[in-house]
């Protein structure tokens, strides 16, 4: 019964792990605690609702 209370947690907490790790707004740091360069940009909102991109 102790193996099922340790993967019913390890289920449980998962996501919560997962959703904090991987978060987009995290700040990501290096091994020295410096914040990581980020190579993308945010998506520009849309201009015009005529944009036409299929």
């Amino acid at each position: 019964m102790a193996w099922q209370l340790v993967v019913g947690a390890f289920l449980v907490l998962l996501p919560f792990a997962l959703l904090l790790d991987l978060h987009p707004d995290r700040e990501r740091l290096d091994a020295r605690g410096r914040p990581l360069r980020r190579d993308w940009r945010t998506a520009p909102a849309r201009e015009s609702a005529t944009d036409e991109h299929h």
